[in-house]
């Protein structure tokens, strides 16, 4: 028993620490993307929420159902759904400094940059 729950509580440490550091990369593009505006570059971050990958499918390994399904959507989002968002970031230059939440159903959110009125 003891075992077993030190792995649980193993792996919701390393979720917690996983969703800090998406958030740190959210909040630092969205800080430089004043700086691209001015040097010419694009700085974009694109904030999936759980997407069917090999660490995704290790991960839920790693825990019970009951486990899984306290943390994981019912349905994960495919990578080439991914992918798209990221065409979609890139080719319509309008979007540049965002950062595209892809939560939920589509279509996804853009959050505002910096120093944009909405």
């Amino acid at each position: 028993m003891c075992r077993r729950w030190l792995a649980w509580d193993s792996a919701r440490t390393r979720h917690r620490v996983y969703a800090a550091s998406k958030a740190a990369v959210a909040r630092f593009s969205a800080a430089l993307a004043p700086l691209g505006r001015r040097l010419n570059i694009r700085i974009n971050c694109i904030c999936p929420d759980w997407v069917d990958t090999p660490m995704v499918q290790r991960t839920r390994a790693e825990l019970s159902p009951e486990e899984w399904q306290a943390i994981a959507p019912p349905v994960m989002t495919p990578p080439e759904e991914i992918a798209a968002a990221v065409v979609r970031i890139i080719v319509d230059e309008s979007l540049a400094g965002r950062v595209m939440l892809c939560v939920g159903p589509k279509p996804w959110r853009l959050a505002e940059p910096p120093g944009r009125a909405r």
